[in-house]
């Protein structure tokens, strides 16, 4: 039974008069039950000795390292390498004098050489058939003699001048180039084209209208007249669609009448390219010498 030794919940709820020894008798000690068998049962046994077997010594086994030539000593060779020092008791020999040999090379061959073969024997010249001698040609029948300096005949043929027709092919391919002023230039763009590109780039408001009106002026120029047109063709093309973008990202649709105004400032960067374009075009032509178109 537990009682207040074991914990603080065993201890009685009134205080008790005295401490009171218990009535049971303490318990007694106990033994091991089999050690007495099993120490009759089982005698100690010896301890066991180790007998080192009949082999032999592992030193022996290992065979022994293999010479090595100290790094420090230099090699035994039988004779002197050739450019090595050369025996102080030995005369010098001179660079242009051949080495000096204990055996003749002939016999060292074992044989002597064989004798030079006999020369074939030629038949002794005949004389030459008597007949009729040929006169030597006259002076007019040989080809004319030319120096190291004489003039050699002209590729393009006689009387034909270099670049024109039926001269060297290479140089009927080439060009002939002029120079060509910048107020050239700018006359042979016209001066509406280049008066309305000049406008358009310098105000905005008008930079479309500007351009419209210079493409169509542009089919007075009398040069390249095909590629201004092309040129004129794509920037407008290009300025359309990046206006229809433009007006698409920001409204989210198409409205034909705020169309000017997103094309204005790309309509006056167009005029601006192409002012610069267009003399550069003529220039071209110009220097290039092409014949002028008709017009339409």
């Amino acid at each position: 039974m537990a009682d207040w030794t074991d914990g603080p919940e065993y201890a009685p709820h009134e205080r008790p008069g005295a401490f009171v020894a218990p009535m049971a008798a303490p318990l007694s000690q106990a033994e091991a039950p089999h050690t007495a068998a099993l120490t009759a049962v089982a005698p100690a046994t010896p301890a066991p000795t180790y007998v080192a077997p009949s082999a032999p010594d592992l030193a022996r086994l290992i065979p022994p390292p293999p010479d090595t030539r100290d790094p420090r000593t230099a090699f035994d060779v039988a004779a002197n390498p050739l450019g090595g020092v050369e025996n102080p008791a030995e005369p010098t020999r001179r660079p242009e004098e051949p080495f000096p040999s204990a055996v003749s090379p002939v016999a060292a061959t074992g044989s002597s050489w064989p004798p030079p073969a006999p020369s074939p024997s030629w038949p002794p010249p005949q004389a030459w058939p008597p007949g009729p001698v040929s006169a030597p040609a006259s002076p007019a029948a040989l080809p004319e003699q030319r120096g190291p300096y004489a003039p050699l005949p002209s590729v393009n043929g006689p009387g034909v001048a270099p670049g024109q027709p039926g001269g060297a092919p290479w140089q009927a391919q080439q060009r002939q180039y002029s120079q060509v002023t910048l107020q050239q230039m700018l006359k042979a763009a016209t001066p509406g084209v280049m008066i309305a590109l000049a406008l358009g780039a310098l105000i905005t408001p008008l930079s479309a209208p500007l351009f419209l009106v210079a493409w169509a002026l542009s089919t007075r120029i009398r040069y390249r007249r095909a590629t201004i047109q092309r040129t004129f063709l794509v920037i407008a093309v290009i300025v359309l669609a990046i206006s229809l973008f433009s007006m698409a990202a920001e409204t989210g649709g198409f409205d034909l009448f705020s169309l000017p105004g997103y094309a204005q400032p790309w309509a006056r960067l167009a005029d601006f390219a192409l002012f610069l374009t267009t003399p550069l075009l003529m220039g071209q032509a110009l220097r290039n010498r092409e014949p002028p178109e008709e017009m339409p």
